[in-house]
């Protein structure tokens, strides 16, 4: 009987280190949904960074359209305000697009005057400029209702 018992105990014993062995490794702790959205902000912007950086440099060299560059910008300024906690950040964020948009619309102007720009260019910089003053008018508002 002893030897019964033995062997189960030795069997229960064999089967359970067995179990260990074979379990899955532990998986890496888990980040939170905050922080993955962050993380995939953060890489979105980068790489609308990137593609503002190539639409510019397609528009310098005449190979792209000006409303392209226009977009890029856009969109990088979105991600810019998304990542961007505090409305003092925010209002940054806005006067420095409003101004850079606004010396693409003064050089655009001049190019347009001289004959070597479009008038479709230079009326895209302005209603992109007008639509920035807006956008940071509405985050302002936005900001007084909280």
């Amino acid at each position: 009987m002893r030897y019964l018992v033995a062997i189960a105990a030795l069997v229960s014993i064999l089967s359970g280190s067995l179990l260990v062995f074979s379990e899955e490794p532990m998986p890496a702790p888990k980040m939170n949904i905050a922080e993955k959205i962050m993380e995939l902000q953060k890489e979105r912007r980068a790489t609308l960074k990137s593609a503002l950086d190539y639409a510019t440099q397609k528009f310098e060299s005449g190979q792209g359209g000006f409303e392209e560059m226009l977009a890029a910008e856009e969109k990088l300024a979105v991600a810019d305000l998304e990542l961007t906690p505090t409305a003092a950040a925010r209002m940054e964020i806005h006067k420095r697009r409003i101004e850079s948009l606004r010396k693409q619309e003064q050089a655009l102007d001049q190019g347009f005057k001289s004959g070597i720009q479009t008038l479709d260019n230079y009326l895209a910089a302005k209603a992109a400029r007008l639509q920035a003053e807006i956008d940071m008018l509405r985050d302002t508002d936005d900001e007084s209702k909280r």
